[in-house]
């Protein structure tokens, strides 16, 4: 017995269906971007020792709001990638997302730290752990007294050492 057309294109349609219903199921309906220390996507130079962090949300599904996130600070990207080595770790149920405080071990100077975030939102939609984003810390302005009452300001861009200058300050200073 020979399967008609009209059975064939109806098995197809209905595997199709199936095919299209699964494939919505597996997509990712919750997303994490635009991460942001500072106000900036992976600073090369930030002056605070505890940075702030800040990151958008982006869902399928309309009325979408963040109910709780997690967030993870290490040392290098396999290790934050893997969840390891990590410097700091928080899991917070909050609908903030902007400016959200550091508060973990102490940040050594010139050091990278590489950060990732993932949210869960009032559905029930957790999202996967967002790229990696990074940043650097570093004292941006260094003040100091330099022979006796002149005063001597250093400018000190991250990478670009062969630029410090020195400006002396003849008046003198007033102590207290």
């Amino acid at each position: 017995m020979r399967p008609s057309i009209k059975n064939l294109l109806q098995t197809f349609a209905v595997f199709g269906i199936l095919f299209a219903v699964n494939l919505t199921a597996l997509a990712q309906k919750l997303s994490v971007n635009d991460l942001k220390v500072e106000h900036l996507i992976n600073p090369l130079a930030i002056e605070t020792p505890k940075p702030r962090f800040s990151w958008k949300i982006a869902s399928t599904v309309k009325n979408t709001l963040q109910s709780s996130y997690e967030i993870r600070v290490g040392t290098n990207k396999a290790s934050i990638n893997a969840g390891k080595d990590l410097v700091w770790k928080s899991s917070i149920s909050t609908d903030q997302s902007v400016l959200i405080d550091y508060s973990g071990a102490e940040l050594q100077s010139k050091k990278k730290y590489y950060w990732q975030v993932r949210v869960k939102d009032n559905h029930g939609n957790t999202s996967g752990w967002s790229e990696p984003g990074f940043f650097k810390w570093e004292f941006l302005l260094q003040i100091g007294l330099q022979n006796g009452s002149q005063y001597q300001e250093k400018i000190l861009l991250p990478e670009a050492r062969f630029l410090e200058k020195s400006f002396p300050y003849k008046r003198k200073l007033n102590r207290l």
